[in-house]
């Protein structure tokens, strides 16, 4: 069960004349329909720069850490980091349709 949140299948290696890099935003989420309701979630000043937390704080539990660039993806955030601001307010996928997009995404890969 641990490997349905393995970020590694969500990224898409991009070949380019550089050293490897990965597109955060190169994943099946256009393809996935999310069918529940999205709550939504206002950013704070303690938010910042710390995506991570902010999927703590939505879904209750640390084990949703890892689940941070789905939310971002969602929102149309590409930089997690520079792109959020106090204020801000995101939409978060339903519990169970964040399940059914992880197990949707790792049978993709």
């Amino acid at each position: 069960m641990a490997d349905k949140f393995n970020r590694t299948s969500f990224f898409q290696l991009q070949t380019e004349s550089f050293p490897r890099s990965y597109d955060m935003l190169s994943n099946s989420i256009n393809e996935f329909k999310f069918n529940r309701p999205m709550s939504k979630y206002l950013v704070t000043e303690q938010d910042l720069a710390r995506p991570d937390i902010i999927a703590i704080k939505a879904y209750g539990s640390v084990e949703a850490m890892g689940q941070w660039w789905v939310i971002m993806s969602i929102n149309g955030i590409h930089d997690a980091f520079s792109d959020l601001y106090a204020g801000q307010i995101l939409r978060i996928p339903a519990p169970a349709d964040m399940n059914d997009f992880l197990i949707f995404n790792q049978n993709r890969s």
